[in-house]
């Protein structure tokens, strides 16, 4: 669910669940949730920013769940083309520490 914040920003919530019973082959269901907030920087054209908060925990007793604190910003090159950078902090042991990345999107 994306909710337009005043026209200016994007409050994205995000819960996901497979539909999955655990199973005797050992599959079990994985909850993954988000919590994101955007907006386009003062000053710069076709720049955007957001940071967000990331969970993904489960039923199998033996993962952890693992929590995130993500930075990221996109870069509009062209009317077909979108860079993105990011960072993602782990919040708990579970969680790498740090995590840096970088895309393309492209559509033609």
């Amino acid at each position: 669910m994306t909710v337009w914040l005043a026209g200016i920003a994007a409050l994205v919530l995000l819960v996901s669940c497979p539909a999955q019973a655990e199973e005797p082959d050992g599959r079990y269901t994985n909850f993954v949730n988000l919590v994101s907030v955007s907006h386009s920087v003062p000053g710069l054209e076709r720049v955007n920013a957001m940071v967000e908060l990331f969970s993904s925990a489960g039923t199998d007793p033996a993962t952890s769940p693992v929590y995130t604190l993500d930075f990221g910003m996109n870069f509009r090159l062209d009317q077909h083309t979108i860079l993105d950078i990011g960072l993602n902090l782990g919040l708990n042991s579970a969680a790498p520490k740090a995590q840096i990345y970088t895309g393309i999107s492209a559509r033609s």
